[in-house]
């Protein structure tokens, strides 16, 4: 039995090593034959049968019987291959994109951060052309060999092609199309990332007396694509919904989440929610040269080191929750609201949880705190990001797209940027800011359009569309809130006072609405991924749709998941960000 299953798996391996393409491995591969089975047997539904008979057939040749372990196997067996029939049957997607890679030859719509620029930020073609063909093969040495305009290299392009024995494929989830840069959807999100930008130093406690917000949220309220959550009953943008998420409670209360502003443990250690932040007012790519330079990958000088500011803070604005998402380790946040989450007197479980109703049995493996942490870093959700940014829509990063901004303003190039953003006055702030920046950190009295980054090095080095960060946390936000009862209320509420040195209590009632679990993890959904984009990487579309894509990860897993429970159980039930609800 061993040499034949070892056969057959040596085999595998050698036709995947051979480029044994996605649709057809999934789909199965009829016709070789080797040590007497099929390569049928490979695909799921014909593995069922033939990996026990060559059980039976090993156990009729010792002149055995069946025992409680072959059982045991049979059913662990049995799970695995359910699972896997499911994933089948739900197949892979089209994966339609929004067209701007095919109508402009210069590809001015895609990522070409790295490649070789013209003096315009324009990507050498031929180099373009290179890395389209290799990430179409998926081959390691193709991709390793295109052409590379400075020192820096991609971030894990062929990491989209891995497959995943647990949840579903990295290609099985379509996402929403980006805009074309032609769009006014587009200038809308652009506009929104040179508004968030502008306001990066301005206290959250001052939006509502703040006049630079209140322009703000005058200009998006006027643009017809998606400036994210409005007023129910103005249907205007206002300092309350500014740069939030559109999900329940996300809008509620302070902005930032009250899981960042919770002093918890960690092993025993007490940690406060202090965080180690920038400068005010230093930001960066602010210049063309220095612009250009990114884009190319940089020379062998590395970019200034960013300016720290001494003072450990609460985040208290836009450039500390910026801070925050560009220095966590992806999943840490996560984690740290299951800490916070643990520590609060009386937190409940989801009342689906079989444990609730036991008189000497408590969770602990199996729906307790040591699953939950398994489960929060255990779909592979970050290849599902990167399937979708390398292999569908090589999406342009906003900085890219302000230098398309920037060219069409000064009259060097007539992109096709839409009137919407054209006449924002945010361009002109920014214009001004600009300047301001290049005076103080360059000696340059030179103004642009281009968006300033709150990190020196600006975006990473892969496509922007959809968010890893947005991706995760949607999967992450999702799985808290089916463990855990979302109605509940936040006890203690806080807020950071204006300069984040101190914390002070936010009164329901008097000051805003009541405020729920269910909400918070929401809102710290919203922050992680928002605070992706007021750092300068990220769009609103990159955001909401990574979330989305991520909430259906994990909500794919968790079914997955069901079967291999072996206490009574009925359902995961949660609320997903659009408001409805959800019982796995």
């Amino acid at each position: 039995m061993y040499k034949e299953l070892k056969s057959t798996l040596k085999l595998e391996s050698e036709d995947l090593a051979h480029g044994l393409d996605r649709r057809r491995f999934l789909g199965g591969v009829g016709g070789l034959t080797i040590g007497g089975l099929s390569l049928d047997s490979l695909a799921p539904n014909r593995l069922a049968g033939a990996l026990p008979a060559l059980a039976a057939k090993g156990r009729a040749t010792a002149g055995g019987t069946a025992t409680a372990g072959d059982r045991r196997a049979e059913a662990a067996y049995k799970i695995r291959v359910d699972a896997a029939e499911t994933e089948r049957r739900l197949g892979i997607p089209d994966h339609p994109t929004n067209g701007d890679e095919d109508r402009y030859a210069t590809h001015i719509g895609n990522f070409t951060k790295t490649l070789p620029h013209n003096e315009l930020g324009e990507a050498d073609p031929a180099a373009y052309k290179a890395l389209r063909e290799a990430l179409a093969t998926g081959d390691f040495k193709a991709i390793d060999a295109v052409q590379k305009g400075g020192r820096v290299g991609y971030q894990d392009p062929t990491g989209g092609f891995a497959f995943s024995l647990y949840g579903p494929d990295p290609a099985a989830i379509a996402a929403v199309a980006p805009p074309p840069i032609a769009s006014p959807e587009y200038a809308t999100q652009l506009a929104e990332m040179y508004w968030m930008a502008l306001l990066r130093d301005v206290p959250f406690s001052d939006y509502e007396t703040s006049l630079l917000v209140r322009q703000a949220c005058e200009d998006l309220s006027r643009l017809s694509g998606n400036p994210g959550p409005r007023d129910p009953k103005t249907g205007k943008v206002t300092p309350q919904t500014l740069f939030r998420a559109r999900y329940p409670g996300a809008t509620d209360g302070p902005v930032v989440s009250q899981f960042l502003m919770r002093r918890f443990r960690y092993d025993g250690i007490p940690i406060d929610p202090k965080i180690s932040t920038s400068q005010p007012g230093v930001d960066y790519l602010t210049s063309v040269s220095e612009w250009l330079e990114a884009q190319n990958g940089f020379p062998k000088t590395s970019p200034a080191p960013e300016q720290r500011d001494p003072t450990l803070r609460y985040i208290r604005n836009g450039r500390d929750l910026a801070a925050l998402a560009g220095q966590d380790q992806i999943y840490s946040l996560y984690f740290r609201a299951l800490l916070v989450l643990g520590g609060i007197p009386g937190m409940k479980t989801s009342a689906s949880n079989p444990y609730l109703q036991c008189n000497r049995q408590v969770a602990f493996t199996s729906f307790g705190v040591a699953h939950l942490a398994e489960l929060l870093g255990g779909v592979q959700v970050a290849h599902q990001a990167f399937y979708i940014k390398w292999n569908v829509h090589r999406y342009l990063r906003p900085e890219a797209g302000a230098g398309l901004t920037h060219f069409r303003k000064t009259g060097r190039r007539d992109y096709p940027i839409h009137d919407d953003l054209l006449k924002s006055p945010a361009l002109d702030l920014v214009f001004e800011a600009n300047r301001k920046k290049n005076r103080d950190r360059l000696q340059l009295d030179q103004g642009s359009y281009l968006l300033s980054q709150a990190a020196s090095f600006g975006c990473p080095t892969h496509p922007s569309f959809v968010s890893v960060h947005a991706t995760i946390a949607g999967a992450c936000i999702t799985l808290l809130k089916a463990w855990y009862d979302e109605s509940l209320p936040f006890p203690d509420p806080v807020q950071p006072n204006a300069d984040g040195t101190e914390l002070i209590p936010y009164t329901p009632g008097k000051d805003g609405p009541p405020l729920t679990i269910g909400g918070e993890l929401n809102k710290l959904c919203g922050n992680i991924t928002f605070g992706r984009n007021i750092l300068g990487v990220h769009y609103r579309a990159d955001s909401e749709e990574g979330n989305r894509v991520g909430e259906e990860c994990m909500l794919r897993a968790l079914a997955e998941r069901k079967p291999t429970f072996p206490m009574p159980f009925t359902s995961f039930d949660l609320t997903r960000f659009d408001g409805r609800k959800a019982a796995i």
